[in-house]
């Protein structure tokens, strides 16, 4: 919004006195320089005592900061700035060539100024805002919309005007701090008048021609008017005939119209003046007339048409519309229209008017007297009864089968009617079955052959049909098999008619075989050479199997020994067929053993003996040949061989795992290395002293080693700190001879142990000797040595330790040192030594230890906050000291968590995270800070909406949820019956009415759920619903803007269309509509359909069309002596929202109207230049203000 331009009603005191003369460097003048923090507040200066409040724009100098050229004398400046203190000066003094500098921090306040915003329909209103204070009468004046801030507070009255509009004058309070949003409609001084249309019967069809004829030819009314009375032309001829007699360039750009505008009954608005109208009905004489309309004065054009006599027009309904509607014919001649429809007829008769809907409804004719329906169209009186037509089912069925029902059967058309077929049980079945439709081919039906029965629909009967059924005998099969070892006379499938007897089939067993069983049906039975089933009342599956007279038994022996039959070997044999074999023994070969049986049943029975020798058999109820086979492999051994340490001999050959066979002969040399010799060989453990070679033959596995010694053994002496041993270290000592070790411990040092290969002898007293005699072997002694020493204590409080934690023994002059470590939950608090305290430490050292001492460690316990945030709507308990509760390292804290009465919990959330819903909640193994707070949810306010409220018959509804406070669960109960769970459901009403609709919303708070209803909210109905869209809402004026209009609606059939755009009179009835738009403004579009004589509806849309702004603009005054003052008004079009003034001099602006101070002489051009989101524009005034 632009800023207003203030123009001063107030007495000379308030009057700017900034009267320069001379130039900008003139050395009588003074400077003043003055700058504000924030930028941007108007500054006053003024050399007159000026109250602060009575200050208006056109006091001001400009913005901060700015600097002024002034004559010599006393001057006052004040600072303005919206939502800050007016700052001013005492007076001061302005001398020649002085310069005066203020840098002013201006300081916020509590509002003292008030803002009042106003806007107008239409916009572009001129306003006259007046605030009256004693002594003083300001006014404002601008063009709506306007915004006008930093108005003192008091009471204004303001005044706002259009052209064409009745004035609006109001009064409004301004406020400190406050905004007043005023919004004023203005009343259009009326030019034109609303004329209705009517006649009877409706629909008729009406030219208008007219408006201000005194600006038009003269005597063209009277030859429209002369046109109209002779003319034979149509409605759409005579429109187009008027046009061109008046012509394009005929037509002064005052209102008017000519045409075709409407069908009755309409309204529409006509400007002032005269004209003349002509009615068109089918059937009927044309009827013209004129009138006048005068502004603000409306009235109704009615005429009652007379019918031409050789038609009338009779409306017709019949049961069935709502179902594609009825044909109907006039005395045999067949109309295009199917009802409900008008129907002509011959006028001053008696006709037969027939109605039908072949094949579904049957005719129906009614005779119509039409000299009742002489002078206007009419209803016939009755809605018209169409029946169903009714067929007839034939059904023709042979003596072994039958239809039920039998026919003929009379259905309904457009039924569906069952029919069982059945064949004559048990011997029949069915064979073929055809359907023929009167008018159709017959239509076999193949799938139901060789059923017994089967129920066949007929559906959707539009016609006379015959069903046709034939039976046939029920075919039944005999499956012969033969298995292995025979045959059979008649091998497979042999098919044969229901109850009739079978061939004799002969099962014949091959040489070597005998029958063993013949099965029916998998039922054994008695085997006879021929096998007949007598009366065949079923499938049969015969199946015969064979058995050899005896089997062979083949035992085998493999590689490495014998299968023996007694004491023989064992040979084939044979057995009688599910006999018994002989028992076979399996004797392994010397280096050998058994493995296993290998035959070929799948079991394999196998007894092991005592002896541990292996049978076969013996094996009952065999009836294959078997063959078996005893599985042998040698014996095989693993030999070792190696020396117990391979720096002292040699084993040869060394055997690592090696495998050897039963009864192999190995040799075995040992040598020992220079300073060793062969001292032993052991073989699996035992001794064999030193053999050399070692000879074996092979029957098990050998683990054999080689055993050295030296010729030099060793005694090591070693001896602990505190004393000596000698002599001391590695000894060497001769095989058999004795050494001896002296043990000497050193003052304040006791020997505390001696320890002779591995053997503690304990504590010895000083000096002490041990000998080694006869030495065979290396030997160890060793001495330790105990220094005197005391005793340090430590001990530790709950919640750490002190480490090492028992009593230490600490050699005299020795050093030891504790380590303190708290545990997870607790400080160290004080550690003390020998009762004195030496403060939190970690660790502590005892040195040079000459007594005995204590050492002692507390702790403390840590300590954690928890930070309860209470909110809205519940409490949690405990609430802490300002909202902090204590607590210790490790401990439980619970909260009770309690909504306030009709509330419920909806979530608690720990450390910034929600841990879902909890009446209590407990923090456990505390080790840190927490937060903790909790949501409660109050009961939800449902609320809802649909998509459409009025729509046909199972069309689909949207409807949206609105509930508010976070509901959970939805429940809709839509009117009809029916009821869902979703929350945005979509619905189909099937019947017509007005349904009531509610929604239960549920949440933890409500768990019975709040309701909420909206009665009669949908309506069902079968009446036209008026619907529309648009390409576009609008567009920016360059060429005209053409909108298309797309019909949308719901139950149209057989409904007119007509279409007002807004703009003018000129309207539209067709279906969809193309509409151009040559003015700038907001034009609502009126979309009317209507179903005549039933009903009628309205769909409405809006329209706006912008203008991309022009520049252009005023000044005043345009020359002068500098300083010159000059006022700009912009004077731009289309609405622009911004502007940009370039004065000349480098200084621009972004005010509206603003003004100007030119301090040097020159030729200045101004441009202004706006924008808007249509476009923008320049205006450029070459040379506009001169400054001397």
């Amino acid at each position: 919004m632009g800023k207003l331009q203030l123009i001063p009603f107030i007495a000379v005191a308030c009057i700017l006195l900034l009267l320069v003369t001379g130039s900008m460097a003139a050395p009588s003048k003074g400077v003043i320089y003055v700058d504000s923090t924030p930028g941007g507040a108007d500054i006053y200066l003024t050399n007159k005592s000026v109250d602060p409040d009575n200050l208006t724009v056109e006091d001001t100098a400009g913005v901060t900061p700015r600097e002024f050229f002034v004559d010599p004398g006393t001057y006052s400046i004040y600072l303005k700035k919206y939502g800050y203190i007016t700052w001013w000066n005492e007076s001061f003094a302005v001398t020649p060539e002085s310069y005066k500098v203020y840098n002013v921090t201006m300081t916020e306040m509590n509002p003292q100024y008030g803002a009042i915003h106003l806007d107008s329909n239409p916009p572009g209103a001129k306003l006259v805002l007046q605030r009256v204070i004693p002594n003083v009468t300001s006014v404002i004046y601008g063009e709506t919309p306007v915004s006008l801030e930093s108005l003192p507070i008091g009471t204004y009255n303001y005044t706002i005007t259009k052209d064409g509009y009745n004035p609006c004058e109001g009064s409004t309070t301004v406020t400190a701090g406050d905004v007043r949003e005023i919004y004023e409609t203005l009343d259009p001084i009326p030019d034109s008048a609303m004329v209705t249309f009517k006649s009877d019967p409706n629909q008729a069809r009406v030219l208008v021609y007219g408006g201000n004829f005194s600006a038009m030819q003269s005597g063209l009314k009277n030859e429209i008017a002369a046109y109209l009375e002779s003319t034979n032309d149509s409605v759409d001829e005579a429109s187009a005939h008027i046009q061109s007699m008046v012509g394009a360039e005929t037509v002064p750009p005052w209102k008017f119209v000519m045409g075709f505008v409407g069908t009755t009954p309409f309204e529409m608005e006509l400007h002032e003046g005269d004209y003349g109208y002509w009615y068109f009905l089918d059937g009927y004489d044309d009827t013209g007339g004129e009138f006048n309309v005068t502004p603000g004065n409306d009235k109704t054009i009615l005429e009652a048409l007379d019918p031409i006599q050789e038609y009338v027009q009779v409306y017709f309904e019949t049961n069935i519309d709502d179902e594609g509607g009825a044909s109907v014919s006039v005395d045999g001649e067949v109309f295009e229209n199917t009802t409900p429809c008008w129907i002509p007829l011959p006028s001053q008769n008696i006709v037969d008017v027939t109605f039908d809907q072949l094949p579904l409804y049957a005719k129906k004719t009614v005779r119509v007297d039409t000299t009742l329906f002489e002078g206007r169209p009419s209803k016939w009186g009755d809605i018209i009864q169409l029946e169903l037509m009714t067929y007839y089912i034939t059904t023709i069925s042979d003596q072994h089968s039958t239809i039920s029902p039998a026919g003929p059967v009379a259905v309904k058309a457009g039924n569906t009617t069952p029919f069982t077929l059945s064949g004559e049980q048990p011997a029949w079945v069915i064979d073929n079955f055809t359907v023929t439709r009167e008018g159709q081919a017959p239509m076999p039906y193949d799938i139901y052959k060789n059923m017994s029965s089967v129920v066949y629909q007929h559906s959707t009967a539009l016609e006379n049909a015959t069903l046709s059924l034939t039976s046939t005998k029920r075919k039944l099969f005999v499956n012969a098999t033969a298995g292995k070892g025979g045959s059979v006379n008649y091998p497979g499938l042999t098919m044969y008619d229901f109850g009739s007897d079978s061939y004799g089939y002969n099962f014949s067993a091959d040489p070597d075989y005998s029958v063993k069983q013949l099965y029916d049906n998998q039922v054994p039975v008695g085997w006879a050479p021929t096998y007949t089933i007598y009366n065949i009342q079923e499938n049969h599956t015969l199946n015969c199997l064979f058995s050899p007279n005896y089997v062979w038994i083949t035992p085998l022996a493999g590689p490495g020994g014998r299968m023996l039959d007694g004491t023989e070997d064992a040979v084939p044999y044979k057995i009688p067929y599910n006999g018994t074999t002989h028992q076979h023994e399996a004797v392994a070969d010397p280096g050998y053993h058994f493995v296993k049986f290998d035959e070929s049943r799948e079991e394999v029975s196998v007894l092991q003996s005592e002896s541990d020798h292996y049978y076969w058999g013996p094996i009952s109820g065999l009836t294959t040949n078997t063959s078996v086979t005893a599985i042998f492999a040698p014996l095989n051994f693993t030999i070792n061989s190696r020396v117990d340490d391979a720096t002292k001999g040699m084993i040869q050959p060394a055997y690592d795992n090696y495998t050897s066979c039963y009864g192999e002969n190995l040799s075995f040399k040992v040598t020992g290395f220079t300073g060793y010799q062969f001292s032993d060989l052991t073989d699996n453990g035992i001794s064999k002293g030193a053999v050399n070679p070692y000879n074996i033959t092979v029957t098990e596995d050998h683990d054999i080693i080689a055993h050295f010694q030296s010729d030099v053994l060793t005694i090591t002496a070693v001896a602990g700190e505190g004393g000596k041993i000698e002599p001391n270290g590695s000894v060497n000592v001769t095989f058999g001879d004795s050494q001896c070790f002296n043990i000497t411990a050193n003052a304040n040092y006791y020997i505390s142990s001696v320890i002779v290969d591995e053997e503690d002898l304990g504590n010895q007293t000083s000096p002490y000797e041990y000998c080694f005699n006869n030495v065979t072997s290396n030997h160890a002694i060793s001495a330790e040595f105990t220094q005197y020493a005391y005793t340090i204590t430590p001990s530790a409080g709950v919640g750490g330790t002190i480490s090492p934690s028992t009593p230490q023994v600490v050699p005299m002059g020795d050093d030891v040192t504790f380590t303190i470590t708290s545990n997870g939950c607790y400080n160290i608090q004080d550690v003390q030594v020998d009762g004195v305290s030496q403060g939190a430490i970690t660790s502590y050292t005892f040195e040079d230890v000459d007594a005995d001492h204590t050492i002692n460690a507390d702790f403390q316990i840590k300590k954690y906050e928890i930070l309860v945030n209470q909110s809205e709507g519940g409490t949690i308990e405990p609430a802490g000291t300002d909202g902090i509760v204590e607590v210790n390292c490790g401990s439980t804290q619970c909260f009770n968590i309690t909504p306030d009465a009709g509330n419920a919990i909806y979530d608690v959330i720990v450390d910034n995270s929600s841990v879902g819903v909890y009446d209590q909640y407990c923090f456990t193994n505390i080790t840190g800070d927490h937060t903790i707070e909790a949501v409660f949810v109050i009961p939800p306010e449902p609320d809802f909406g649909a998509d459409r409220i009025r729509v046909p018959p199972k069309y689909p509804v949207t409807f949206k949820d609105f509930t508010r406070n976070n509901p959970t669960d939805w429940l809709w109960d839509f009117g009809d019956g029916e009821i869902t769970t979703t929350r945005e459901p979509v619905h189909l009403y099937s019947e017509v009415g007005n349904y009531t609709v509610t929604l239960t919303a549920y949440n933890a708070a409500a768990l019975d759920g709040v309701n909420k209803t909206k009665v009669n909210y949908i309506e069902v109905t079968k009446n036209p619903i008026a619907e529309f869209t648009v390409d576009k809402n609008g567009g920016i004026l360059g060429a005209d803007v053409q909108i298309k209009f797309i019909d949308k609606s719901l139950n149209t059939d057989g409904v007119s269309y007509g279409w007002v755009f807004g703009d003018g009179p000129d309207g539209a009835i067709s279906k969809n509509a193309t509409h151009n738009y040559t003015a700038p403004g907001v034009y609502q579009v009126t979309h009317q359909v209507e179903k005549p004589f039933i009903a009628k509806d309205y769909a409405y849309e809006t329209i706006t069309i912008l203008q991309k702004p022009e520049a252009d603009f005023i000044a005043h005054p345009v020359s002068g002596k500098s300083p010159l003052t000059v006022k700009f008004e912009d004077l731009s079009t289309g609405f622009p929202t911004s502007w940009l003034w370039d004065f000349g001099d480098t200084v621009k602006s972004y005010d509206q109207n603003p003004e100007h101070i030119y301090g040097a002489s020159g030729n200045f051009t101004v441009s202004l230049s706006v924008f808007s989101d249509e476009g923008s524009s320049v205006k450029i005034k070459e040379g506009l203000v001169t400054v001397l």
